[in-house]
């Protein structure tokens, strides 16, 4: 929207939103390109699949029975992704008209502000699978509602309702569906009124210790996913995981 200086970004990678390479190169370059565009305030995230999905999660097809080089690939777009959102200099604003679980909760919580749909489902459930989560989405969760709640929920891999994602601090609004895009909007048209180099210094000085962890630890973290992924057994875990968390969505 020119005039508000808004952009809306829908989510529309069939079937249900998983984070494919794809996705998240095309939304990374988007991204930036934004950034660099003064015309543009601020970014409103939604999903297509309205009352349905927002983020299905990490895209199983990127990381399996793939060379190396893919894998590094798709990983590295991961990293990316989280990078690109948490550093993002301007107001981002997720309106989540669906369930947004695993990498979609880790999406979800880079932005600046969430508003939910009453009924759905968020958390990162790594731990029921025997997988670890990301280093960097235990970190963005950890800064959102605090270390104690962070390790209740990672320790036992909890999967959250709207309501008791509210109740935490994970999301900020829990509402009907006919009220996400509306309320989103609303908080967005809010901060896009903040002094924008006020709004970016404050936002990077926040998150500076997150994101210095991360630009130091991302190499590493990308050779254990490859190793990790090599394995059989992990293969397996992981296969399961996928098919769990896209069955939420059935």
């Amino acid at each position: 929207d020119e005039t508000s200086g808004i952009t809306t970004i829908t989510l529309s990678s069939a079937p249900a939103n998983t984070l494919s390479l794809e996705l998240l190169t095309n939304l990374i370059e988007k991204l930036r390109d934004i950034e660099k565009d003064d015309s543009v305030k601020g970014v409103l995230v939604t999903s297509k699949y309205n009352g349905e999905t927002f983020i299905s999660g990490l895209n199983s097809y990127d990381m399996h029975n793939q060379t190396d080089e893919r894998l590094a690939k798709y990983w590295t777009a991961v990293q990316d992704i989280h990078f690109t959102m948490y550093s993002f200099g301007k107001p981002i604003v997720a309106a989540i008209n669906g369930d947004a679980v695993a990498g979609g909760c880790a999406f979800v919580l880079t932005c600046d502000y969430r508003v939910m749909m009453k009924g759905k489902r968020t958390g990162l459930p790594e731990a029921q699978f025997g997988i670890v989560a990301p280093f960097f989405y235990i970190d963005v969760m950890k800064s959102v509602i605090g270390n104690r709640q962070c390790e209740l929920a990672l320790l036992e891999g909890k999967i959250f309702s709207t309501e008791e994602a509210a109740k935490v601090g994970l999301v900020d609004e829990a509402v009907d569906l006919n009220l996400v895009l509306p309320n989103a909007m609303k908080k967005l048209q809010h901060l896009v009124k903040i002094p924008q180099p006020a709004f970016k210094l404050t936002k990077q000085t926040l998150r500076q210790a997150d994101i210095e962890k991360f630009i130091a630890n991302r190499d590493q973290n990308l050779k254990t996913y490859i190793q990790d992924l090599t394995k059989h057994s992990v293969y397996v875990i992981i296969r399961i995981f996928f098919y769990i968390v896209q069955g939420f969505q059935n």
